[in-house]
């Protein structure tokens, strides 16, 4: 189980940009993840990692500050973080001593320079997903949406369960790691 933090925007689902600076943004984060740790302390279930959501995950890929402000609410906790890979936020956790996991969205497009050029509002083709998920773990490549070839390196794949069709997404994802771990 993973804390799914974002920018405190309940209204914009956590997808608006806020500056809260540094010291700002880590105790909102520290509030959003020690309520789903109570949570889980109540289950009796462990909270593993981080996952940085919405417009903060890829603003953490990009500024230092927004990274070290994730770490800074990680450390406490003694949890690791999803997100790209090579960006700031994997250098930040990195130079911490944090565990990393470099995370790959099979059902987001890519634009050239590999950041997520989503379009939620169409059903994803699970065979498209099936095709990117194979050569990626293959070949550590991902193809963006103007067909350019990228080098690509991910530990974990993502869902989105907000997409249309998030099942099917999930299930050719499961057929072809299925396939690829028999292989």
């Amino acid at each position: 189980m993973g804390a799914h933090p974002s920018l405190p925007d309940r209204e914009g689902f956590g997808r608006r940009e806020m500056h809260l600076g540094r010291d700002g943004l880590r105790d909102a984060l520290i509030w959003q993840i020690g309520a789903v740790k109570g949570f889980l302390n109540i289950a009796g279930l462990p909270l593993n990692h981080i996952k940085p959501h919405g417009l903060l995950n890829g603003w953490a890929g990009r500024d230092r500050d927004i990274a070290e402000a994730l770490c800074d609410a990680a450390e406490p906790f003694g949890l690791g973080l999803f997100g790209q890979a090579g960006s700031e936020l994997e250098a930040a956790a990195r130079a911490r001593g944090l565990p990393y996991h470099a995370e790959f969205f099979i059902d987001i497009n890519y634009d050239d320079q590999g950041r997520m050029a989503a379009d939620k509002t169409k059903p994803v083709d699970p065979d498209w997903v099936a095709a990117r998920l194979k050569r990626a773990v293959r070949e550590g490549v991902l193809v963006s949406r103007t067909g350019k070839e990228i080098p690509f390196r991910f530990d974990v794949a993502c869902v989105h369960t907000d997409m249309p069709n998030p099942v099917e997404v999930a299930m050719a994802a499961r057929r072809v790691l299925a396939e690829l771990r028999g292989a």
